[in-house]
């Protein structure tokens, strides 16, 4: 199934279902894909075409997951940013990718706004989450009223290839520059069915998005859970109470975590206060974990560990 049929095959099937869950807001598969059609437009009014290039600059949100099948709707290529890069590596990154347009949190302003003078390619800012009464200049956009200005219709069904570029993830391994790896609508589609079927993932499945979504730990899991017709839950950044306090909260069944924010959590003070019934299992990647932290994962949440290994080449 091409990446573009993913999100309307869940809305089809789970137009009432909750999709995705991010601070206070709560959206159906319905209203996120919805969402999602009016962004296309509004990122099609701004010019962008197939096989344009989108960067975003962005801590996980439903911004960052509308984002991402805008992209694959549309056949753009995404360009997921590290934010803790420096506005030098972030121009460098942007100039090599070729992106004309960026998507950016108002919360990395001081790094995002002086990027259109350094590259001179880049040509557009959306800025999502902005403080009330920001003044735009030109060529810069409010993400909200970008979409709230579009006609609610689905967007345009493309016929894509299964070779053609999907995500550009920058990478630099232990030297030199950071560089482009490109995976095609074939590698995004294979990772997604490689772990529905060994993870066996279904639609009672609630994947916590607590790993960047800049990175491909978590990345897959976009895809992987929407076309299963699962949940998506998000944080935007690692906090130890606040994600123990959310695996109860929301039925948490399964997420992709490093080594040290496992070990954080396992040591915290308030492990002992919340239910993890609903976990079944907890994926470790990234870097080396210690035999006796995994016992404590194990004992502490009463699940499946799994550790995992990839390239973003992959």
């Amino acid at each position: 199934m091409p990446l573009n049929e993913l999100l309307p095959k869940a809305v089809r099937l789970y137009p009432h279902r909750e999709a995705v869950v991010c601070g206070a807001v709560r959206m159906s598969y319905q209203e996120f894909g919805d969402r999602v059609g009016k962004l296309c437009h509004g990122l099609s009014a701004l010019g962008l075409q197939r096989k344009d290039r989108l960067a975003i600059l962005h801590q996980n949100c439903h911004v960052f997951l509308e984002t991402y099948f805008a992209a694959a709707s549309m056949g753009l290529i995404l360009v997921p940013l590290n934010y803790r890069l420096s506005s030098k590596e972030l121009a460098a990154i942007i100039a090599d990718s070729g992106s004309s347009v960026l998507i950016a949190q108002e919360t990395f302003r001081e790094k995002a706004e002086t990027l259109p003078a350094k590259v001179p390619g880049l040509d557009k800012i959306i800025w999502s989450q902005q403080a009330p009464g920001r003044t735009l200049r030109e060529k810069e956009y409010d993400y909200e009223d970008l979409l709230a200005s579009q006609e609610q219709k689905p967007a345009a069904n493309l016929f894509l290839q299964d070779d053609e570029v999907a995500h550009l993830y920058y990478t630099s391994g232990t030297t030199g520059r950071p560089k482009g790896v490109m995976l095609t609508h074939k590698n995004v589609k294979s990772h997604a069915l490689g772990t529905i079927a060994e993870l066996q993932l279904t639609d009672k499945d609630h994947w916590f998005h607590v790993a960047p979504l800049f990175h491909l730990a978590d990345a897959w899991a976009t895809f992987a859970i929407t076309w299963v017709g699962g949940k998506h839950v998000l944080v935007p950044a690692f906090d130890p109470p606040t994600v123990l306090r959310l695996i109860q909260e929301e039925k948490i069944t399964l997420t992709n975590l490093i080594p040290t924010m496992l070990n954080m959590m396992v040591n915290h003070a308030d492990v002992g206060r919340f239910d993890y019934s609903s976990l079944r299992v907890l994926l470790s990647g990234g870097a080396p974990i210690a035999p006796e932290v995994v016992r404590r994962i194990i004992d502490t949440f009463q699940c499946d560990y799994v550790q995992t290994y990839g390239m973003t080449e992959t």
